[in-house]
């Protein structure tokens, strides 16, 4: 059986427009004579009662287009290709979920939320569809991997850009709401996406335990913005309640650094929990924690305290000198914003 197909999308739905032959899917026009190259002969199912044109080929096209579209940005496009795969295969993930991202990496931040929330929307069907129609631990993992980390990255830039953005412009209040509820909406991206993680893959623990990545994203966005909320006890709450969730796979998350304490300030101050350490441990998790050199310092801080300290308990004169120099040290901190009250490690200011 011959049918007309066209030879940019591979779709079989053409039809005659004022002497030109149109393509319904993608729009592209054909003369009277380009339209005869674009007979071919198609398969048909002739079984059951009405015949079935096996459209597989054009799938396959579509594919292509969608794909090569996408890698070479332009989004717009790549959009409609997948929508297109879609309207013939409803239960493809990689349409449903490129469809939505394509329209997402393609935004403007004039706007509040720039197609932040369509993405979001789509996280739950589009990892159902690869709970249940993917065979295989190891092709489920390598679809998820896929839109974990395509997520992650779409949520970084969100963030980054929307911020920088406002900070450029020295935290004009105008644009507060427009950065809060573009950030918001990134951190909550990847906490829900850490939620159907574990909600559809609870049975397999190695395709579960992907949450943590996702939930760890969603809490380092919150800390990027963190400090520049007024109210900051919603999201010292969620933060928190995340950080248990971590803590079910990783019973160590966020409490290594309670556990080392800050032994010399300790040992001088006579306290893990007094102002001048709460000051100091401030600025380790919100300072050095940030910086390679300042992750070297603190593991090397770590290993040679204890030494330290036991030499110190001999020395009262050092440990003087010591004090004298870390509350000139804590006093500068203070008054560069460093607070000197209660605090929780890793788990208060950022």
């Amino acid at each position: 059986m011959q049918a007309l197909v066209c030879e940019m999308c591979g779709n079989n739905d053409i039809v005659k427009e004022d002497g030109l032959y149109v393509c319904r899917y993608c729009g592209t026009k054909y003369s009277v004579e380009e339209a005869r190259k674009l007979l071919i002969e198609v398969k048909v199912d002739l079984s059951g009662s009405k015949v079935k044109v096996d459209e597989s080929e054009k799938l396959d096209n579509l594919f292509v287009l969608a794909r090569r579209a996408f890698e070479t940005k332009d989004y717009d496009n790549a959009a409609k290709y997948y929508e297109m795969i879609l309207f013939n295969d409803a239960y493809s993930w990689e349409a449903a979920f490129y469809f939505a991202y394509s329209r997402a990496v393609d935004f403007n931040f004039a706007d509040l939320i720039p197609e932040t929330e369509p993405l979001r929307n789509c996280i739950p069907p589009v990892l159902g569809l690869i709970c249940e129609n993917l065979s295989g631990t190891n092709a489920k993992k390598a679809a998820l991997c896929e839109v974990v980390s395509r997520c992650t990255e779409f949520s970084d830039e969100v963030v980054d850009v929307t911020l920088g953005h406002y900070l450029s412009n020295n935290s004009n209040p105008s644009l507060f709401r427009q950065m809060y509820l573009n950030c918001d909406a990134a951190a909550h991206m990847m906490y829900q996406m850490g939620d159907e993680l574990e909600r559809l893959f609870a049975s397999e623990f190695d395709l579960a335990v992907m949450a943590v990545p996702a939930w760890k994203k969603g809490i380092m966005l919150q800390k990027k913005y963190y400090k520049h909320v007024a109210k900051k006890d919603e999201l010292r709450d969620e933060i928190g309640q995340y950080s248990d969730k971590i803590r079910a796979y990783e019973p160590e998350y966020g409490v290594s650094k309670s556990n080392k304490r800050c032994y010399v300030a300790t040992a001088v101050y006579g306290s893990y929990d007094c102002p001048q350490v709460w000051t100091l441990r401030r600025y380790r998790d919100t300072v050095l924690e940030s910086s390679l050199a300042g992750r070297i310092f603190i593991r090397v801080y770590y290993a040679l305290s204890p030494l330290a300290v036991k030499l110190l308990s001999k020395r009262e004169k050092a440990v003087g000198l010591i004090r004298r120099w870390l509350d000139r040290f804590v006093a500068s901190l203070n008054e560069k914003g460093f607070k000197n009250s209660p605090y929780s490690d890793g788990n208060e200011e950022y």
